[in-house]
């Protein structure tokens, strides 16, 4: 999650606020929750980056970079400073931006120690950054002049390690220095602004000239090429409730405005509703991609802050806790939020109230049962007497009238469980409500707990048995000779 950007239609002049989501979409239906026609990793298919990022690898284990920085004018000179950005990505993908010391026009530092934030092995340089800004109090150029920043002389130190509080080392502390070969990098040569060899690399701006004088510059070289993937810009899917907003459509570019980096994308498509927010406006791209097009733009990628951890249902409440504990922010898990909606205190009261209903429906079944069993054998004392008198044992009148109550309830419960699935799955959407009193987001899935369902009609059967077997075997007598006489006045 990057936060809420502003999306602006770039056809025209509305802006609005909406929330993005930046995810990894080579893994989308593992990360997003909520139910979606095709499914989330079909959905967001054409988001998805073609290629991966190669860059220039980074030796051991890169605890320090060592560089030359240089900030050159050709065509004439002009005042103002430029701000240099190094990009290095992870194994893991994640990529962490350094800000180099500003270089006023013309000048250059050589030695520049930067330290690297929790360095590990298999690190590369993956970008680097250029933003010039010409000093507005100065008289523009007379014609254009171009800046070019050049990266040079690249190493990596493994030591010393970092001690917190420390002053940063000076370049004779550094230890088991490795230079950087910069050619080993698939460089985008974008149109001839990129020059990569391999001590050095050089970006060079558009021209500074007197109508375009004061605004920023920017270059960027980067490792990757055409971060749209053969579009003008990256792919985005957003809600229907932004296309109204902004009145545009599938097919329209917009410009993302997020903390520290602007965007074009392009409208490729709609989700009914962003993961995390059911309603408003909402925005889903690509956390590479969008990262890639924001390097592309001169702009450092945007950090992630959200990081969603996979582990065990048994698992996760001790997770959420350590990361709590070590300080790396506040941790929700889903295994939480679950039982929070189901088991919380405003759950409590309906599943109580579903609990006394099965229970009292129970009793109402057996005590229905075992009336229809004392009724049944009163109204046929004369037949069983009858058949008594012919023979026919006590047993197997009770097996008879048994199976008789059993088919019937059986029958019941049949009809029962196929009408109260139908309610269930009509009236539950309709009364089900989301934390905050509207409706939920995905809507309602109702899920038969088919075990417990056998279960509780299992338990039924039996107690109809148990009830019919004890009432008819205690109603049901010996034939006497003034029952038969009586015939059927009795």
């Amino acid at each position: 999650m990057l936060g809420k950007p502003h999306a602006v239609d770039v056809g025209g002049s509305t802006s609005v606020s909406a929330a993005l989501l930046a995810v990894d979409t080579t893994h989308a239906d593992e990360l997003l929750r909520g139910r979606i026609a095709g499914g989330w990793a079909a959905r967001t298919r054409e988001l998805r980056p073609t290629t991966p990022v190669g860059g220039v690898p980074l030796t051991g284990t890169p605890r320090y970079l060592l560089l030359d920085l240089e900030a050159a004018t050709t065509g004439g000179t002009v005042a103002g400073g430029l701000q240099t950005w190094v990009v290095l990505q992870y194994p893991s993908g994640e990529r962490v931006s350094l800000q180099l010391p500003a270089t006023t026009f013309g000048t250059g530092w050589d030695d520049v120690v930067v330290r690297v934030p929790e360095p590990v092995p298999g690190m590369s340089l993956v970008a680097v950054l250029l933003r010039g800004t010409p000093d507005s109090g100065a008289s523009p150029p007379a014609a254009g002049v171009t800046l070019t920043g050049m990266l040079a002389n690249v190493r990596t130190a493994a030591g010393p390690v970092p001690v917190p509080g420390s002053p940063l080392p000076t370049a004779d502390q550094l230890e088991d220095v490795t230079p950087v070969d910069l050619s080993r990098g698939a460089w985008d040569p974008a149109g001839g602004t990129t020059h990569v060899e391999s001590g050095a690399v050089r970006a060079r701006t558009t021209p500074l000239s007197q109508g375009w004088y004061g605004g920023p510059v920017t270059a960027a070289a980067t490792t990757f090429a055409d971060p749209g993937q053969g579009r003008p810009n990256i792919g985005v899917l957003v809600t229907p409730d932004l296309l109204d907003t902004l009145a545009t459509e599938v097919g329209r570019p917009m410009h993302l405005t997020v903390p520290g980096a602007e965007v074009d994308v392009e409208i490729v498509g709609t989700i009914p509703y962003l993961p995390g927010h059911p309603a408003g406006n909402g925005i889903l791209v690509d956390a590479d991609r969008f990262g890639r097009a924001a390097m592309a733009a001169s702009f450092p990628p945007p950090p992630a802050n959200e990081w969603w951890l996979a582990a065990d249902d048994a698992q996760a409440d001790a997770v959420a806790a350590a990361v709590e504990e070590a300080g790396d922010g506040v941790a929700r898990s889903r295994v939480q939020e679950r039982t929070a909606a189901t088991d919380g205190p405003l759950r409590i009261g309906v599943q109580a109230a579903l609990w006394v209903v099965v229970a009292a429906s129970l009793l109402l079944a057996v005590a229905g049962i075992a009336m229809s069993a004392t009724v049944s054998v009163r109204t046929r004392r004369l037949e069983l007497a009858r058949l008594q008198a012919l023979g026919a044992a006590r047993a197997s009148l009770v097996r008879s009238l048994l199976l008789e109550h059993v088919v019937v309830a059986a029958l019941g419960l049949v009809a029962g469980v196929a009408v109260g699935t139908f309610l269930a799955r009509a009236v539950a959407p309709l009364v089900t409500v989301s934390p905050t009193g509207g409706s939920p987001v995905p809507g309602v899935v109702v899920a038969a707990d088919w075990p417990a369902q056998v279960a509780l009609v299992g338990t039924l059967l039996g107690l109809t048995a148990v009830v019919v077997a004890v009432v008819t075997n205690g109603l049901l007598k010996r034939a006497s000779g003034e029952l038969l006489k009586l015939g059927d006045d009795r």
